[in-house]
């Protein structure tokens, strides 16, 4: 029988959490994606014709408005404005992250965790999805 300290949380558990906070931290990180791509300039002229576009009474208003998106959308493309945009990882929305892991634990498995332990949960949750990702490829190689 093990003596000392008994685990807060079991390993199925921990990677709950883990995988909790990753889906955050990826739903983070595509909305500021999103966010950035939203905030071109091409991007507030094709809103601008969708909006008369809605409010248009006829077909021929629509056929106008639509040939101005599919200008905006060229312009941008010619003038490298629609590059791809990198996501990057909102490594200050970490804690934000951590605190709502430590309320979904609580609602979920009705145990407290401290922020450094969904810390490690969450490097656990890498580890293995890493190690996972790493046997894959070297099962299709």
């Amino acid at each position: 029988m093990k003596r000392g300290r008994k685990a807060i949380l079991t390993d199925i558990q921990r990677w709950g959490v883990g995988g909790f906070c990753e889906d955050e931290w990826r739903k983070l990180c595509e909305k500021q994606t999103f966010d950035r791509h939203d905030a071109l300039p091409h991007m507030k002229q094709v809103r601008e014709a969708q909006q008369k576009i809605t409010r248009a009474r006829f077909k021929y208003e629509r056929q106008i408005h639509s040939e101005k998106i599919d200008v905006a959308i060229a312009r941008a493309r010619s003038n490298h404005l629609a590059r791809i945009i990198t996501v990057r990882r909102p490594y200050a929305e970490a804690a934000p992250i951590l605190g709502r892991a430590i309320f979904w634990c609580w609602q979920k498995y009705k145990k407290r965790i401290s922020r450094q332990y969904a810390r490690d949960c969450w490097d656990s949750f890498r580890e293995c999805e890493a190690a996972i990702v790493r046997a894959s490829g070297q099962l299709i190689d």
